[in-house]
């Protein structure tokens, strides 16, 4: 009994979060409801004949109980986003349980203070938390804690620590775990959920998409289709398909996300802040910049009234800048890109993609400003970053790689720019899944380069054809069309 004990404490916890005045709470009591774990984990008898018993002293029991049903009362307060009052009750539930000398409960709470270290944006301390914790939990021989702790690995580890293959790693022993304790939903819902995000950052779409397209299966089939689970799953799948250029289904992932928030939790719910910004996103890529502004700044809104220091203010931070380069606003783009900047090197230190990300915005902002040089040398600082965190072929060194080009170019310097920009041509080609409009981007600037220099004219006109094709669907490009045109004496399209 003591597995549902646990679900209904949990409930309890929360429903008695309900009762106390705070707006906010009541604001995400439905989510948090939602992500309750299920009750399918307690059917696995064998699973939890493994984890050791609560002992026999009267007094002492009473003390794991009490302590227990404080850490349901963390995964209450988490649930409900108040991660400050989780953070600073699950420390003393750790220093508590330690005491007490049971180690699965022991392991539970560190489990739980891995995870919302690194939602609170500390990925680096998140790290040893939940090795300790799995260490703790596999010497217990408790296989459901130790199987949420490598799934939290998956995530903390594969994805923001970008260390794809130990990732991975982590991400097959807790596939192993999940069935000796039966598949739960639950927990299987968020190991192939991690493994989607990890791939996808890891620039492997084709996998990405398929562990997407499991989860979504998953969730469907055993909560329906209007979990709320479902909506980071169907923002995932549509970031998958805009990464490929595949805009229509993108689109329709993210409306049908946004549509399933607002159904269940209202239009000024902060669930909908990602929803909105991945909207954004392939609205952009659609030269609807306008209304992908509105998106944009809508989720911008919605995650700063949660906390302004996290990766998602960031990634919006980010998003708005770039709309805003695309509506030849470049001293706003700047200003968004270095705020993004301040508050990815508070939360992941001065080395990560996300910090090369931002870099790489500055410099392309700064370039447009006028500031070549200050631009070139973010660029070639996101370059050096990228390189030692990613390796020399993920497709986000193209980025980089296009950026010196462009930065080259624009300081006379022809001859030196069409290195890079065929070295990011490389990254925007086969086998590598691009959105056409940014392989056209590129296309586009190397024909430019290759003309300015005096290169090979002919490839130069092939790649303006091949630009004008990828190009076809983003008309905020035809202006430099048309100069690329000129300077390959061709007649300028109308």
């Amino acid at each position: 009994m003591a597995c549902l004990d646990r679900r209904l404490g949990e409930l309890d916890a929360l429903l008695a979060l309900m009762a106390e005045p705070d707006a906010a709470l009541v604001e995400r009591a439905p989510r948090a409801v939602a992500g309750l774990p299920g009750l399918d984990a307690c059917a696995d008898a064998e699973g939890l004949a493994r984890t050791r018993p609560l002992p026999e002293d009267p007094e002492l029991r009473a003390s794991i109980e009490h302590a227990q049903a404080r850490l349901d009362r963390v995964d209450a307060l988490a649930l409900a986003a108040r991660y400050q009052d989780a953070h600073a009750l699950v420390l003393e539930l750790t220093e508590l349980t330690e005491t007490l000398g049971h180690d699965p409960l022991h392991a539970a709470a560190l489990v739980e203070l891995g995870d919302l270290q690194d939602r609170r944006g500390d990925p680096r301390t998140a790290e040893p938390t939940l090795r300790r914790a799995l260490a703790i939990a596999e010497a217990a021989g408790d296989d459901a804690v130790a199987a949420s702790a490598f799934a939290s690995l998956v995530y903390v580890v594969g994805l923001e620590l970008a260390r794809a293959d130990e990732g991975r790693q982590h991400a097959e022993l807790a596939a192993a775990k999940s069935t000796r304790l039966g598949d739960p939903a639950e927990l299987r819902r968020e190991i192939l959920a991690n493994r989607a995000m990890l791939e996808y950052g890891a620039g492997d779409t084709e996998a990405a998409r398929a562990w997407a397209q499991e989860a979504i299966e998953l969730v469907e089939t055993h909560w329906g289709p209007d979990a709320l689970q479902l909506q980071s799953l169907l923002d995932l799948l549509g970031s998958i398909h805009r990464v490929r250029g595949e805009r229509a289904p993108a689109e329709a992932a993210f409306r049908r996300a946004l549509d399933l928030v607002h159904r269940r939790l209202g239009p000024e719910h902060p669930a909908a802040a990602p929803s909105h910004g991945n909207l954004a996103t392939v609205l952009y890529s659609d030269s609807r910049h306008e209304e992908a502004l509105e998106h944009a700044e809508r989720a911008l809104s919605l995650f700063q009234s949660v906390d302004e220091r996290t990766p998602f203010v960031a990634s919006a931070l980010n998003n708005v800048a770039n709309i805003h380069t695309a509506l030849d606003d470049h001293a706003e783009a700047l200003a968004m890109h270095e705020r993004a900047l301040a508050v990815r090197v508070a939360i992941f230190g001065e080395r990560h993609p996300d910090v090369a990300q931002s870099l790489d915005g500055m410099g392309s902002a700064l370039v447009a400003l006028g500031r070549a040089e200050e631009g070139l040398a973010r660029h070639r600082e996101a370059l050096a970053m990228h390189l030692e965190l990613l390796g020399d072929e993920h497709p986000a060194l193209a980025y980089d790689h296009q950026g010196i080009g462009r930065a080259l170019l624009e300081l006379g310097r022809p001859q030196e720019a069409l290195a890079p920009l065929e070295a990011a041509l490389v990254l925007r080609s086969e086998p590598h899944d691009v959105d056409p409009v940014e392989r056209g981007e590129t296309e586009l600037v190397l024909a430019e380069a290759l003309a300015t220099a005096g290169g090979d004219r002919e490839r130069a006109r092939a790649l303006l054809l091949r630009a004008t094709e990828d190009l076809s669907d983003a008309p905020d490009h035809a202006k430099a069309l048309r100069r690329v045109q000129r300077l390959l004496g061709e007649r300028p399209t109308p």
